[in-house]
């Protein structure tokens, strides 16, 4: 269930990105190529079922593979194994990099920095510096909370 939410939240985020791509892919008649690095090998079904999951959330989110967007699957087991694919993946032209797993973030982070990238699985992003923290801690004094009596 864990793994399904997951899907569908990363294919909402990814319909953000997918807008401006698809834009861009009408002007140059070109459909725009994401780049998704998961952790593990194509034999494993339990890794092909995260895969397919994805793609599940894609559809569900309505983006359809090889219309709105291509999706270039490259099996990573370590992090020399990621550099590599980034740079292949850049090379075929990905708009957006979607490496699984904090290492592979870290990584493809490192390499792409000019690339957008959609983390998925990465624990503490703001703490692992893969991500800024979205909102500033706001603090109060005590004046502030005071209001005066008329």
């Amino acid at each position: 269930m864990t793994i399904i939410r997951a899907a569908l939240a990363a294919a909402l985020i990814l319909g953000v990105f997918a807008a401006p791509l698809a834009v861009t892919a009408q002007q140059s008649n070109s459909v725009p190529l994401i780049g998704f690095l998961p952790l593990g090998s194509p034999s494993s079904a339990y890794d092909r079922s995260l895969v397919e999951a994805f793609r599940q959330g894609l559809r569900d989110a309505g983006i359809v593979e090889n219309r709105d967007v291509v999706l270039d699957v490259a099996w990573t087991r370590s992090e020399s194994a990621v550099s590599q694919a980034v740079i292949k993946l850049l090379q075929r032209g990905a708009k957006l990099l979607i490496p699984v797993g904090t290492t592979a973030s870290m990584a493809v982070k490192r390499q792409a920095p000019a690339t957008p990238i959609l983390f998925i699985s990465v624990g503490n992003p703001p703490g692992s510096g893969s991500s800024r923290a979205c909102h500033a801690r706001e603090e109060t004094s005590p004046d502030s909370a005071t209001s005066s009596r008329s």
